[in-house]
């Protein structure tokens, strides 16, 4: 297969592959050159993994742009937003044709069955001036040393129980 993505683009000028697996920020990026629309007017098939987040802009416009009468999307939260982005879905993927609920794929072994832990945390920081949902994030979740202090305590317990964590 040719792949295209992370600096790489394998198809040739002229020469649509068989299989190509593209990663979606790469064609985006692409999108107004010749050689990306020559290859989104000459795809069959499309593989849409995550396909909720085809609604995001440039991801539903490499969609549209596409000729591929069969598309297979997959998603574990499809029409999840709102009925504009519901809309938007389906027009770049097609109508929902199969469902699976989590409960279901638990029970056939193909799905772990979710474990939540929920720690309560002292931040000694007050949460209600922080500019931005970014800033929040970066001085509450990625750079809380108490906060990753608590998941690496707890993922090295686990390991010590002989389970493997990722």
């Amino acid at each position: 297969p040719a792949l295209i993505g992370d600096g790489r683009w394998d198809p040739k000028p002229g020469k649509i592959p068989d299989i190509t697996i593209a990663s979606i920020d790469t064609l985006i990026s692409r999108l107004d050159t010749i050689p990306c629309q020559e290859l989104l007017q000459n795809v069959d098939l499309v593989i849409n993994d995550e396909a909720h987040l085809a609604t995001g802009e440039g991801w539903y416009k490499v969609l549209m742009s596409c000729t591929a009468r069969r598309r297979v999307s997959v998603s574990g939260t499809p029409f999840k937003r709102s009925k504009d982005r519901n809309m938007m879905l389906r027009a770049c993927t097609g109508p929902l044709i199969y469902n699976l609920s989590p409960k279901v794929l638990v029970g056939r072994g193909l799905l772990a069955r979710p474990k939540m832990l929920l720690v309560s945390m002292d931040t000694k920081r007050p949460l209600w001036n922080r500019s931005t949902w970014m800033s929040a994030y970066k001085t509450l979740i990625s750079d809380s040393e108490a906060r990753n202090k608590v998941i690496w305590k707890w993922t090295l317990d686990r390991e010590r129980e002989g389970l493997k964590t990722l």
